[in-house]
Order: C-alpha cells, then structure tokens, then sequence
C-alpha cells in the first residue's frame, strides 16, 4: 500500500503513481486517478493499495507521485539478494 498526503493543492488533479526499475527505466506498474482539492489550507489523503509488485533482480526501485503531468516525489525500495 501506498500512503500519500498533499499540501498547498487547490483545484483538479490528473494523478499517476509509478513504480519504476531505476537501472532500466523500465514502468513496472502504475495507477491512475484523480483528486480535486477545493482547500490550499487542507491535506487530501491518497491510500493506494497495490497487488503485489515485482521484483525481478537486484536494484533500486521508485515509486514516483506525478500529479498533472508534475513530478511531486518518489521514495525507494532498494533490492538486495539474501544469502
């Protein structure tokens, strides 16, 4: 699940959230929606539950917030073999 709080937003919204192999920039998977913020003082809250997401080899994996086309953030999942 994906857990997202926007701040100073203040009309609609075209989203998309993607999940990314940096090493490749290859889209694993992304979601698309949208939001209408009517408040800049309020904080919409996004939750996304996702099935669960590939992982086919070692490497850094984003998961980048785009909102109107706008990069908005990302945070990272970085892949490691266990031995």
């Amino acid at each position: 699940s994906l857990y997202v709080k926007i701040t100073d937003a203040d009309g609609y919204y075209q989203t998309e959230i993607k999940y990314v192999q940096v090493n490749s920039g290859k889209i694993m998977a992304e979601a698309r929606g949208e939001l209408q913020a009517n408040d800049k003082l309020a904080s919409p809250e996004i939750l996304i539950r996702f099935p669960p997401l590939p992982i086919p080899e070692e490497g850094r994996y984003e998961v980048q917030i785009w909102a109107n086309k706008m990069f908005l953030g990302t945070t990272f999942i970085d892949a490691i073999l266990r031995k």
